[in-house]
């Protein structure tokens, strides 16, 4: 009787903690045991099926539970290396291995490497490191906890993907009171600086990023169509000006609130930044390695291999969430004046 009773009250208990990491469908783990053997089994509905009659997905990922559970919580010291976990698993199943690996983690450290964009924690981006090859380096095989820098289009592409991804699904345009950006870099500036300056809105706003300027022209007459306010926010690049034209001749003025990020002619929003600041806390550089006289958005353009934009954007919004970034008056300035234009032209 009792030895029932255990196998009953265990079976509870992993049952409730396979289901926080398998979100899929209602399938339950069932384990038996006797003095020789443990058995796995999945239960659907009334029924017990061996893991081998399940979809090679639901066999992998109970695999990959068991033991990555056994092993985080054993007494013994453990580094668990993972090569491409979830690689028969569809998207929304891989972001349960994720869930599963973050909380493991807290018991035993976890190396995991992978392609997929669904397995890289936006949140958590100072926990990636790029593994590249080297072919003219000597040490061949090089791990970077830059990841940003010397990384080529490929494999940085995973991340790029993931923050993309997670933007679109926080996405609420059937608000009121949207304010319309180029794009995640702008998104990810401005949340941070909001952040930083403290600044509050006169009512709740909902920053929208669009993929470009040109398509910050299709959320356009969605806004007008739902009656919403909203404000688009552009560069005052040739990009962002011929867009403007392009919005007023289509929308006319009284249906539209445009504003530029910087009242200074071909600036962007890297400009807005205080040259000493943009080095340290956006280039990441040591404060000493003076750039060139360009605009620090032309850095960014002329060393477009070295530097990607949005991954810039989204670790300083990072650091400045740690608490991490020190930033001169000058540049709080810059940014609050940008803010301030979006309050007059969407609250007049």
């Amino acid at each position: 009787t009792d030895k029932a009773k255990h196998k009953d009250q265990l079976n509870i208990t992993v049952k409730a903690d396979y289901q926080r990491f398998w979100t899929q469908d209602l399938a339950n783990l069932h384990i038996d045991w006797d003095s020789n053997k443990l058995n796995f089994f999945v239960k659907e509905g009334d029924d017990f099926f061996p893991p081998h009659m399940r979809s090679k997905g639901k066999q992998w990922h109970l695999a990959f539970y068991t033991r990555v559970s056994a092993r985080s919580k054993e007494d013994e010291l453990n580094v668990i290396l993972i090569d491409e976990p979830g690689l028969f698993l569809h998207a929304k199943a891989q972001k349960d291995v994720l869930k599963k690996l973050s909380e493991s983690a807290k018991d035993t450290p976890i190396i995991f490497s992978t392609h997929s964009p669904y397995l890289i924690d936006v949140d958590k981006l100072s926990r990636v490191r790029l593994v590249t090859r080297e072919e003219e380096s000597p040490e061949g095989t090089i791990i970077s906890n830059k990841i940003h820098k010397n990384a080529d289009k490929e494999t940085l592409t995973p991340i790029i993907t993931a923050i993309g991804l997670d933007l679109s699904m926080g996405l609420d345009i059937a608000k009121d009171n949207n304010i319309i950006v180029e794009g995640p870099t702008d998104y990810y500036y401005l949340c941070a600086f909001k952040e930083l300056l403290r600044f509050k809105f006169r009512k709740e706003v909902h920053l929208i990023p669009a993929i470009g300027a040109n398509n910050a022209s299709f959320l356009v007459p969605l806004m007008i169509g739902w009656g919403l306010n909203f404000c688009v926010v552009l560069d005052n690049d040739e990009k962002g000006r011929s867009v403007e034209k392009k919005l007023s001749k289509h929308f006319g003025h009284t249906n539209l609130k445009i504003i530029f990020i910087s009242e200074k002619k071909d600036e962007e929003i890297e400009d807005l930044f205080e040259r000493q600041d943009f080095i340290t806390h956006v280039l990441r550089k040591k404060p000493k390695e003076r750039e060139t006289n360009e605009r620090n958005s032309q850095i960014i353009k002329h060393k477009g291999k070295q530097y990607d934009r949005v991954l810039l954007s989204k670790l300083f919004f990072e650091n400045v969430n740690a608490g991490a970034a020190s930033i001169s008056d000058t540049t709080k300035r810059n940014f609050k004046a940008v803010f301030e234009r979006i309050e007059r032209s969407m609250f007049p």
